[in-house]
């Protein structure tokens, strides 16, 4: 037992974990062993997938399984398992291909069976200095993509967003739409979220919600 025994603390990495520089620190990932070593539990909550998160993990200590994919998925890097999965429905493939001829200039990215792959790029892609920072992302057209997709990625200019978010609200009411980044609309599953994986974690784990405290940037 531990000062921190029974606490379980949940951050997010981009904006709040990670530094400008896109690196734990080395303050935080002392702070994070510390708590750990004295009986806390540790994890993250995150828009990335897991293979964006791996290169982190070095510094990165987490004991309890990752709420990764904005919620999608729950994985756990210790015993290196996918403890819940959630994927998109099986028209999704027939929108993205709509939402691409409809918005040509949209960048557009797929998580299919765990892997992060480009589909067409665009300018806002292209200049994203952080995209292509820590593995190299593999490119198929929309027609090898296969199935259980888990996410869909579309990025445009930021004036485009309030007409394209629109536009797909009339086109589909069977998946959540998020806007992740400035210029960037993610599609998920139907009812996924951080908060609805972390009441997985939670019950799983028969924490104490008072002793759960959650870190983040915004209100994602």
């Amino acid at each position: 037992m531990g000062k921190f025994t029974g606490y379980l603390i949940v951050s997010d990495l981009d904006g709040t974990l990670l530094n400008e520089q896109h690196q734990v620190s080395e303050k935080n990932a002392e702070a994070i062993r510390y708590f750990i070593d004295n009986g806390g539990r540790f994890t993250v909550a995150t828009g990335r997938i897991q293979e964006e998160i791996e290169p982190f993990l070095d510094e990165l200590i987490m004991n309890v399984p990752a709420i990764v994919s904005n919620g999608g998925m729950i994985y756990d890097f210790n015993s290196d398992f996918m403890i819940m999965e959630r994927f998109l429905p099986h028209k999704i493939e027939k929108i993205a291909q709509q939402v691409m001829d409809d918005f040509p200039q949209s960048g557009v990215m797929t998580v299919v069976n765990g892997q992060l792959t480009m589909v067409r790029e665009n300018e806002i892609f292209r200049r994203d200095p952080e995209l292509y920072r820590t593995f190299t992302i593999p490119r198929k057209p929309l027609s090898e993509m296969g199935e259980s997709w888990a996410k869909v990625l579309f990025s445009m200019e930021v004036d485009e967003l309030p007409r394209f978010e629109a536009y797909l609200k009339e086109e589909t009411d069977e998946v959540e739409i998020v806007q992740s980044y400035e210029t960037t609309i993610e599609l998920l599953p139907k009812g996924v979220s951080k908060g609805e994986a972390l009441e997985f974690v939670i019950r799983g784990l028969r924490m104490d919600r008072e002793k759960v405290f959650v870190l983040g940037d915004n209100m994602k």
